[in-house]
């Protein structure tokens, strides 16, 4: 098969009489000749270090490559072997004249099967051979994948290279080499510019959707996806710390392409865990700040921007708890967010804008329900309102979405501070329904087994456990396992039952309006009342039969029965409350019985409800009004 002209030996012909008799004796094997114009090249004419490519391909030459046998030789005889100094010298020019205009990228088709071998062959025994050094090659390999990389740019031979075994391994070992560029007892390499940094990541995205070149990728870090995860973020903050640079923006470009695939296909759950546990969240964030670059690049910011905020929010999402808004919040995501707002003019923003109204009206209120994220949310909020003051902002498209989360912070900043004032006062009701008991939570012992049920003596919980918790109790454990695995905090259940308790006071003449009238329809059907915590209408009340409430979001069928059983045994002084809410990407419902001491209000409303026919609406919201006060009087109230 015919090879590229430029790599033919005549080639060498059109060299300047001093540096013909060199090359002719390189190509003879002459190692002293071949070293001369490996450190001659890059001073030379364009033309004359093109015409050099023949010499560097000879010595290139796949049959010259050590075999393994004659490996284990030369590691026993510590025999040093020309051709390998040879090929190391040859990939060096080759680096050189890569950088060359005229260079003929049409050679790669020719090149690549040599120099791979060579590489390759580099890569995995040199340390081991005679003279090793290090520092040495940690400096070689990113010249060696940056000469790859340029090579690979001729689209016919791209895909033969990318498929190539070991070569994710290398580029991804080159990669993080150029990051962690201080390199211990030896040379200093010269700090990577962000294009060198950004063509390596480029080239580790490509199909890393498929599992054994993500795998490839990771065994350069030894198989650890915490050592993989913290030089991607390494790699973020190089990009924002040049955030001014041009190329700052096609950095964090090649950044999200690589983590993309992960949130489309759902792929690789141990490398997005690393990923969170080294503060991806904030990371992204920081990457916000593409936003405030040159004007003249919009439109990449717009693409990288467009790509950020879904992964951004995947992340979140796949944090523990509540924690990845709480570290969005920390980060500033409400300045960039409001930033972003303001500039929502041009039709192509249309998919920042989803994302935007996806954060406002799902992520963040539904997060509204933490203790952490309320608390941060409170010391942010007079800055962001000053910051949303503006005339821009307030003409822009998201700011009746903005508008509702700021009033809904306002609401539960409003829960926090009132339990902050009472001392953080926390009340519970024995869960002996004969006595329901409710007093100070330091009156009480809870069961040691699921740490749920709770007594205000011995004798009552003996009783407890004999009318129906020895059956209960498994199922309440499997709760608390499964907060535990959801990153649901005892504070975060705490704040749970404060937010549902302040929308019931707050709500509790709507809730009584629909408790009446599905008691009018359904007489003789046990329900429950479903507050929906999900999304920007949090708090939203539907009272629903018993047979809505179905074995799923995290409520198993003996879970269910418990709770039945125990309002049938309740005499009258409990209601189901069932609290919806959206923890990441899991929708989980709650039960927090509303526990009174009383049974006033149960038998009323019902009282009401089995009258109301007979009524007209003033009627009913007047028996409703002398009811609800008077319930509270009368007895205490808690969920």
């Amino acid at each position: 098969m015919d090879i590229h002209p430029s790599l033919l030996n005549r080639n060498t012909s059109k060299l300047r009489s001093s540096l013909r008799p060199v090359a002719s004796a390189a190509l003879n094997g002459s190692v002293p000749d071949l070293v001369k114009l490996c450190n001659i090249v890059k001073s030379l004419p364009e033309d004359q270090a093109i015409g050099l490519l023949p010499v560097f391909y000879t010595h290139l030459d796949p049959s010259l490559v050590p075999s393994p046998a004659m490996v284990d030789d030369v590691i026993a005889t510590s025999t040093e072997l020309p051709s390998i100094e040879c090929a190391v010298k040859s990939l060096r020019a080759l680096a050189t004249l890569t950088d060359r205009m005229s260079f003929p990228l049409e050679t790669s088709v020719d090149l690549w099967p040599r120099l791979w071998r060579w590489v390759d062959f580099i890569h995995t025994y040199w340390p081991y051979l005679p003279g090793f050094n290090p520092s040495e090659q940690r400096l070689i390999r990113p010249g060696h994948t940056s000469l790859i990389l340029k090579l690979a740019v001729y689209k016919p031979i791209r895909d033969v290279i990318y498929s190539s075994p070991r070569l994710r391994r290398l580029i991804a070992g080159a990669w993080a080499s150029m990051l962690h560029y201080d390199v211990p007892d030896g040379p200093t390499a010269p700090r990577a510019s962000l294009e060198e940094l950004t063509l390596h990541l480029f080239a580790l995205s490509n199909k890393i959707e498929e599992p054994q070149n993500f795998e490839e990728i990771l065994d350069a870090f030894g198989g650890n996806h915490h050592d993989l995860a913290a030089t991607l973020i390494k790699h973020i903050s190089r990009a924002v710390a040049q955030s001014r640079s041009h190329t700052a923006a096609g950095t964090l470009n090649g950044v999200l392409m690589f983590l993309q695939p992960m949130m489309i296909f759902s792929i690789y759950p141990d490398f997005t865990s690393a990923l969170v546990s080294c503060g991806i969240v904030s990371s992204l964030v920081s990457s916000l700040k593409i936003k405030e670059m040159d004007p003249m690049i919009a439109g990449v910011q717009h693409r990288v921007t467009e790509m950020a905020l879904p992964l951004l929010i995947h992340f979140i999402e796949s944090c523990p708890g509540f924690t990845g808004v709480e570290e969005a919040l920390r980060a500033g995501l409400l300045a960039h967010l409001i930033r972003f707002s303001e500039d929502l003019v041009h039709p192509r923003e249309r998919g920042v804008h989803r994302h935007l109204v996806q954060m406002f009206r799902k992520l963040l209120p539904s997060a509204l329900v933490s203790y952490n994220v309320v608390v941060v949310a409170k010391k942010l909020m007079p800055a962001l309102e000053r910051a949303a003051g503006s005339e821009k902002f307030l003409r822009c498209a998201i700011y009746a979405e903005w508008n509702g989360f700021k009033t809904l912070v306002g609401d539960r900043v409003e829960v926090l501070d009132a339990w902050e004032a009472s001392g953080r006062e926390s009340l519970l009701a024995c869960d002996n329904l004969k006595c329901g008991e409710i007093a100070d939570k330091q009156q009480f012992q809870c069961c040691a087994a699921c740490e749920s049920a709770v007594y205000c003596s011995p004798d009552c919980q003996r009783a407890d456990w004999d009318a129906g918790h020895r059956e209960f109790c498994p199922s309440l454990q499997a709760t608390h396992l499964q907060f535990d695995q959801l990153g649901l905090t005892t504070r975060d259940r705490v704040f749970m039952r404060l937010v549902l308790h302040s929308d019931f006071r707050r709500l509790q003449p709507l809730i009584s309006r629909h408790t009446t009238m599905f008691i009018l329809k359904h007489p003789s059907t046990p329900f429950y009342t479903h507050f929906d915590y999900t999304g920007a209408d949090a708090g939203e009340i539907q009272v629903l039969p018993r047979t809505d409430l179905l074995p799923a979001e995290g409520l198993t069928p003996q879970r269910i029965k418990g709770h039945w059983d125990r309002l049938a045994r309740s005499g009258a002084r409990m209601e189901l409350h069932v609290m919806r809410i959206l923890v990441g990407k899991v929708t989980l419902r709650i039960v927090f019985p509303l526990r009174t001491t009383s049974t006033r209000l149960v038998l009323g409303l019902r009282q009401i409800g089995l009258n109301r026919s007979a009524l007209v609406e003033s009627q009913v919201e007047a028996l409703l009004a002398v009811l609800i006060p008077a319930a509270e009087k009368d007895g205490r109230q808690i969920h």
